[in-house]
């Protein structure tokens, strides 16, 4: 029962313990998935009143050139400010790069409509991506200008996601890397203790769309879709950045299982303490239980040699009860009255039949000296009349009683 019983508490125990562990860290996700989308929507804000200024600077200064986006770029403190023409091609660029870049309409030609004069397609954002030959990511978000004949466009960089990041895996020594996805699986960033120099920019995510925990050696992979319902992030489906439920991104957090292996090894020695105490106390109740279990039968020998040599059957064996050796006791008990009856009836039946054989010499003796007073009644006829009549009375009285001595036979019990 103890065996079974301890089996049964381990099972449970390590289900709760890796439902605990997975729980956990799918709840750290989650945490960490709500923190970057609520930092990304206020770097959206900050990114549309930096691009309100860009509005009114350019429309001061229309023929801005790169020194003058460089100060700007500066004082609203973006990572590159870029300007393009109506066909989408980039005219100025801080970074002296406009000539390079490709055309802002073949990333997307949604940007198109922000030329249009329609308020509530006045901007539009872009998803995080990571910058040329695998430079950090940035965001952007594009407006007209004011005249409406130009693209401004304004790129931060998105450090709020190393933050963040490195905050949370600070906060927990489980935790040995923390990725931030692109939907097409670029690598948008990557940190932790166990992540190596230049590995970021290289790995791509292999993921099979389903957020569930995956072992790999020591290690538990936590992977989950963030998602943000941005309509106005036009570069999305390019980038396969947005899905049939909307503009996400996939955070993927690796965490030791050396966690888990340790909760469950103090678990099994818990357990192996605990065996050994119920090995140790079923030991010890077995043990009493044997000893009174032997100590009753050794009285109930003990009585039943003793009726042995006395061959007193009045003897009862004590210890009657409602177990196997009470009831063994009490079957020797009433074997013990049936002996002591059966004796009796015997010792009864032997007194009949000895007092029928005595009585039966009586009469026999009897008989023997009455033949010989028959024989003298012929003699004796000269005796006076009443003489012989009493003569005669005894001798048949003498008959009389050897004869019923005969005939009383012993009332035998069966």
């Amino acid at each position: 029962i103890c065996g079974a019983l301890l089996v049964f508490i381990h099972l449970k125990a390590s289900s709760s313990l890796r439902s605990e562990f997975t729980q956990r860290y799918e709840t750290f996700n989650g945490v960490l998935a709500r923190a970057l989308v609520q930092i990304e929507q206020n770097t959206d804000r900050s990114m549309l009143n930096a691009a309100r200024l860009m509005q009114r600077h350019e429309a001061e200064y229309p023929g801005i050139g790169t020194p003058g986006l460089k100060k700007l770029s500066d004082e609203i403190g973006a990572e590159n400010v870029f300007v393009a023409d109506q066909s989408g091609k980039f005219v100025r660029a801080t970074d002296d790069s406009a000539e390079t870049l490709p055309n802002l309409l073949s990333t997307c030609a949604g940007y198109g409509t922000l030329l249009q004069p329609r308020k509530h397609r006045a901007y539009v954002t872009s998803a995080i991506a990571r910058g040329g030959s695998g430079g950090a990511p940035t965001k952007s978000l594009v407006v007209s200008n004011q005249a409406g004949n130009r693209f401004l466009q304004v790129a931060y960089r998105a450090d709020f996601i190393e933050k963040t990041v490195l905050d949370a895996v600070a906060a927990d020594p489980a935790v040995l890397a923390v990725g931030l996805y692109a939907g097409d699986g670029t690598a948008l960033g990557e940190f932790g203790p166990a992540v190596t120099a230049g590995s970021s920019a290289q790995a791509r995510l292999q993921w099979n769309g389903k957020e569930a925990v995956e072992y790999r050696g020591d290690r538990a992979i936590f992977t989950k879709r963030v998602v943000l319902n941005d309509p106005n992030c036009c570069e999305c489906k390019a980038i396969q950045a947005k899905g049939g439920d909307g503009y996400a991104y996939i955070l993927q957090t690796a965490v030791s299982a050396n966690v888990l292996a340790s909760s469950l090894a103090h678990l099994r020695t818990a357990m192996g303490v605990a065996a050994a105490v119920a090995v140790g106390l079923s030991l010890a109740l077995s043990l009493l239980i044997s000893h009174w279990l032997v100590a009753r039968i050794e009285r109930l020998r003990k009585v039943m040699n003793g009726i042995s040599s006395s061959e007193d059957v009045k003897i009862r064996v004590p210890g009657e009860g409602a177990d196997e050796i009470g009831a063994l006791a009490s079957s020797f008990n009433r074997a013990l009255e049936r002996l002591e009856k059966s004796q009796a009836r015997e010792l009864r039946n032997e007194k009949a039949k000895l007092t029928f054989r005595m009585t039966s010499q009586v009469a026999h003796d009897i008989r023997s000296p009455l033949a010989a007073f028959n024989l003298l009644e012929t003699d004796l006829s000269g005796l006076p009349r009443d003489r012989l009549r009493l003569l005669r009375a005894a001798t048949n009285r003498i008959r009389d009683i050897a004869n019923q001595l005969l005939n009383q036979r012993p009332e035998l019990e069966d």
